[in-house]
């Protein structure tokens, strides 16, 4: 009750490894002037040596923020007591941590293979505390809408924020996110007058029964308009550069005593959040929304079965240079780390040699690299632009055409048209559009270019994917591979790492082993033959 816990390490002396290690999930507060409110959770993970055996150990507190009250020890900063003669270390560990248990489960309780999955989107990205969330994962991810709407919110934007599963009971579950606002402008006050936010759940069955209840409480960093009792968004405004913060609370309960023939809720796929809010400034007043995914169904990786089990997309193909077994995983999010979902879905099925090929709009759908058209604003050069293109293209409609605009500006755009038509016409040649126009002209995915809910989302392509292919050999020991697939046979590689043959992932790729549709298999484990 006071915020500590205490408790003995597992015996290490008989481990066959190098080490042994145990996790435990903390409660972390967010401190205000006025209240305590304990909302978000992280692991602490525990580490003992071979030979060594951790007598007695004291948690108390989270990150290094004074205490809210005298009694408020999960604010005070993290200690421990550890035996003296034990060669052990206490860390709050940053991504790896993820792969502790989210469950609140007793440190003796083995870590299920279902509990690590749930643990890879919904501890967040690192195990700072929230202060240290908006700082600097939020900046960033700020940073990178800005960069693909420059016009994002009329500078006011607002992020798609961190989430934890706090509730995963049969009949009821329950998902706390903190999202953030970021005045973007460097002078300008500007003000959120109203927020509202709705829901759709998305499933393979019927609904019948199912009823979602969501709250949107302030979360000010300065103390000021407190969360009332009655729901209402109190107008607040944000400073010029600043921010502030929102908590969303999604709960999600099936009516038991109604007449529906669902027993719980694991036929939920997922969560499609639609935060709405207006911006009032000097631009006058606008309106704005933001679309968050939260992912509800994680599939079992298990290691004896190559291909997956009952309910599985996993296919195995061979061709003339390799093998090839398309991975399935869960839905995937903002809140997912490319390297974590390949060493826990990839590596359990894996052998030495093997190289793993990643879909570039998935990694694009991880990074966040996603709008909806609705924050689109076609303008002339992209209204003018989109009627040259064949009208299955990605850039042959106004919202598809402006994202490139927005992204590589307008100049550089009506460029490559000019000489593009101009090198069609009179030299006979094609593509020189996608050559000049930047980068990101081939890889843009408009709307029902990928599975739901994300075909309702304009996707752009990733970003440093030479970088991220790199990341997941030297974190996974395996070749690694960024591409683009499609049912056409044509498959273009972004990135690969050295090891990575480009002639046998070409030869795996072209039958797109992957799938087009809804399979969620954006993985490929390539396994070449000798």
């Amino acid at each position: 009750v006071d915020g500590s816990f205490q408790g003995a390490a597992p015996d290490c002396r008989r481990a066959p490894r190098s080490a042994c290690s145990t996790a435990f999930l903390l409660q972390q507060c967010h401190c205000t002037p006025s209240r305590q409110v304990c909302s978000m959770f992280r692991t602490v993970s525990l580490r003992v040596a071979p030979g060594a055996r951790l007598q007695e150990f004291t948690i108390v507190g989270l990150g290094n923020r004074a205490a809210c009250s005298p009694h408020a020890l999960l604010c005070r900063g993290l200690r421990e007591r550890m035996s003296p003669s034990s060669a052990t270390s206490l860390h709050s560990p940053s991504r790896t941590a993820r792969h502790a248990t989210q469950s609140r489960a007793s440190p003796g309780d083995a870590i299920s293979p279902l509990e690590r999955a749930y643990s890879l989107t919904y501890l967040g990205s690192s195990a700072e505390d929230n202060e240290n969330l908006v700082e600097d994962s939020d900046r960033r991810a700020a940073a990178d809408i800005e960069l693909m709407d420059p016009r994002a919110g009329d500078g006011l934007l607002l992020t798609r924020g961190r989430w934890c599963w706090e509730v995963r009971k049969k009949t009821h579950y329950q998902l706390r996110g903190l999202v953030h606002f970021h005045n973007t402008t460097k002078k300008n006050e500007i003000f959120v007058p109203e927020l509202e936010a709705t829901a759709k759940l998305l499933a393979p069955m019927g609904l019948e029964g199912v009823s979602t209840r969501i709250s949107v409480l302030p979360r000010h960093t300065d103390g000021e308009a407190r969360p009332r009792q009655d729901g209402y968004w109190t107008s607040y405004i944000v400073k010029a550069k600043g921010f502030t913060t929102a908590e969303v609370v999604i709960d999600i309960e099936l009516d038991q005593r109604s007449m529906t023939k669902l027993k719980d809720l694991s036929h939920l796929n997922s969560v499609l959040l639609k935060i709405s809010y207006f911006s009032y400034g000097p631009h006058g007043r606008s309106h704005h929304a933001q679309r968050v995914v939260l992912p509800l169904q994680f599939p079992v990786v298990a290691k004896s079965s190559p291909a997956g089990g009952k309910g599985s997309n996993e296919k195995e193909r061979e061709e003339r240079l390799a093998r090839t077994l398309s991975v399935n995983t869960h839905l995937l999010s903002h809140m997912d780390d490319p390297v974590d979902v390949v060493r826990s879905y990839v590596v359990p099925k894996a052998k030495e040699g093997d190289i793993i090929a990643i879909g570039e709009t998935p990694l694009a759908i991880m990074q966040g690299r996603y709008r909806h058209p609705e924050t689109v604003r076609p303008g002339i050069v992209a209204k003018l632009c989109c009627k040259a293109f064949h009208p299955t293209s990605s850039l042959a409609t106004a919202c598809g055409m402006q994202t490139l605009v927005d992204y590589h500006g307008a100049l550089r755009v009506l460029f490559a048209f000019v000489v593009g038509v101009l090198a069609r016409i009179f030299l006979r040649k094609r593509g020189v559009f996608y050559n000049l126009a930047g980068y990101q002209a081939p890889l843009i995915d408009d709307v029902t270019g990928t599975l739901p809910p994300y075909d309702q989302f304009i996707c752009l392509g990733p970003k440093d994917p030479r970088e991220v292919a790199e990341r997941v050999k030297a974190e996974t020991g395996f070749e690694a591979a960024i591409v683009d697939v499609n049912d056409l046979q044509v498959v273009k590689i972004l990135a690969s790492t050295d090891g990575a043959s480009p002639e046998v992932v070409e030869d795996a790729l072209r039958p797109n082993p992957a799938g087009n549709a809804d399979q969620q298999t954006p993985l490929v484990i390539i396994r070449p033959k000798e």
